[in-house]
């Protein structure tokens, strides 16, 4: 992390089948997540906060099914937080995607990761309802949804959470 690595990542790092961590945080790296990191299934640990990523973060993520920490706040990130970023995973326990330029609502899919303990959506463009099943995160340590576009009302199972950090 803080090198001054630029340029995009190459294709090449999907080839890299027993990684465990991919650690590229404050490189210029300006560009694109690359697809073929979605090769990487024994990947647990990947944190590229303050890139420049750009683009969208791609649907097969969830193909990630190892995956437990995903930071990749302080980006440009666009578009909307894929729904089945957990449909193959629940044991992510840190999701941070803060400080980006993500639209949409937050997917109902996030729900499924019961062992969530961070949850870090604030700073984006996110709109529409918080979903309904956010109380069912009983690991929840942290919730950031503030500085978004948030509308509705809160839901009920919101109130069953007992967070040190909830922002929203």
């Amino acid at each position: 992390m803080d090198n001054d690595l630029i340029g995009p990542i190459p294709s090449e790092i999907g080839d890299l089948l027993n990684l465990t961590g991919l650690f590229l945080g404050d490189n210029p790296i300006n560009d694109l997540i690359p697809i073929k990191i979605i090769n990487l299934t024994n990947l647990t640990n990947l944190q590229m906060p303050n890139c420049g990523l750009i683009g969208s973060i791609p649907n097969e993520i969830s193909n990630m099914v190892s995956l437990q920490l995903l930071i990749l706040n302080n980006n440009h990130l666009t578009g909307t937080i894929p729904d089945n970023v957990f449909i193959n995973n629940s044991d992510v326990y840190t999701l941070d995607l803060s400080h980006n330029q993500l639209t949409g609502e937050i997917p109902s899919g996030i729900t499924t990761a019961i062992g969530l303990d961070y949850l870090l959506l604030n700073n984006n463009y996110l709109t529409g309802p918080i979903p309904t099943d956010i109380g069912n995160l009983n690991d929840l340590e942290s919730l950031k949804l503030d500085y978004n576009q948030i509308s509705g009302v809160i839901p009920v199972s919101y109130t069953h959470l007992t967070l040190p950090t909830k922002r929203i």
